[in-house]
């Protein structure tokens, strides 16, 4: 469900880019010429000639704008919300659709006091369905018990000797250090997410 709505919306986005390349076509032959045609510069660009005009005289509005009007957070507080999300799971601390619910329910609380309405249950797969190019989701796996049983005091101690030895002391480069925080742990004590 979620491929195909990033699809429509990849597509809407695609279509609105055709009607807004097409309104600055038709008012630029406008200023140049005196005079433009709305069916030929529709065909140029494969565009509704009635959804032109309509868009270009102001009677009507793009999608987007009138999708961007319905949004709960602002396009900004939705930028601070996906870096919060990007800088926690670099973190080890991935958020769940919870987190991010109750994150942007914090944001309007902020914002328009204690009369604010609440996010709906189908937000955060909206929100994550618009900021697909940053945002994915993936299920965590509970850590293997042989794996837990090697993170005693010993084995922690002699992995930071040869952290120090094999990386710092060499001084290498950061770029130069793959697979160094396979952390990844799941704080809720949930065996996935």
């Amino acid at each position: 469900m979620l491929l195909e709505a990033s699809k429509r919306q990849k597509q809407r986005r695609l279509s609105n880019k055709k009607l807004n390349n097409a309104i600055q076509e038709y008012r630029t032959q406008r200023l140049e010429k005196g005079k433009a045609s709305y069916r030929k510069v529709a065909a140029m660009f494969g565009v509704n000639r009635v959804t032109l005009a309509n868009l270009e005289q102001g009677k009507h509005r793009p999608m987007s704008t009138f999708n961007a009007s319905k949004q709960k957070l602002t396009p900004a507080e939705e930028v601070v919300l996906v870096d919060a999300i990007v800088l926690a799971s670099r973190q080890g601390i991935p958020y769940t659709h919870d987190h991010i619910r109750e994150e942007a329910n914090s944001i309007l609380r902020s914002r328009l006091g204690r009369q604010y309405e609440k996010v709906g249950k189908r937000w955060v797969d909206n929100f994550l369905r618009r900021h697909n190019k940053r945002l994915h989701t993936y299920w965590s796996a509970p850590l293997p018990s042989v794996r837990a049983k090697a993170g005693n005091q010993t084995n922690i101690a002699e992995y930071f000797t040869l952290v120090k030895e094999r990386i710092v002391d060499p001084n290498v480069s950061p770029k130069c250090v793959w697979s160094m925080d396979e952390t990844q742990a799941n704080p809720d004590w949930i065996p996935t997410q």
